[in-house]
């Protein structure tokens, strides 16, 4: 027996991934640094600490601190969304839908005011 469900949010409810490349963009652009995909794929899933270790060490002119550097995506995050917004995936809204009668519970690596933003 089922007795509820745990729903992924990015990747599997919503494509963050087009969002996450545009701030990627745009929040190094400043610092006369060209982000690679390789770059924006490494954040997936990693902490504040790796992902800015990484970028200080491949871009020795990023004159940021890690606390900067988020508190600038934070920033740009809700341009972006404003601007684009956060597409829902195919089937997404027809599963949660499906499953309104079982418990149900967003999990994501995001913080709670993305997801808030994100699953309304």
């Amino acid at each position: 027996m089922i007795s509820g469900f745990l729903f992924d949010l990015d990747g599997t409810l919503v494509d963050s991934s087009a969002s996450r490349a545009r701030r990627w963009r745009a929040r190094c652009s400043g610092q006369g640094i060209a982000i690679e995909q390789a770059d924006r794929d490494f954040v997936v899933g990693r902490s504040w600490m790796a992902i800015y270790v990484r970028l200080a060490e491949r871009y020795p002119q990023l004159a940021w601190s890690r606390e900067e550097l988020i508190a600038r995506t934070a920033m740009m995050r809700e341009e972006v969304f404003a601007e684009h917004g956060v597409p829902v995936l195919p089937g997404a809204r027809e599963l949660v839908a499906r499953t309104r009668h079982q418990p149900r519970a967003v999990v994501t690596g995001s913080s709670r005011s993305r997801s808030r933003r994100c699953c309304r």
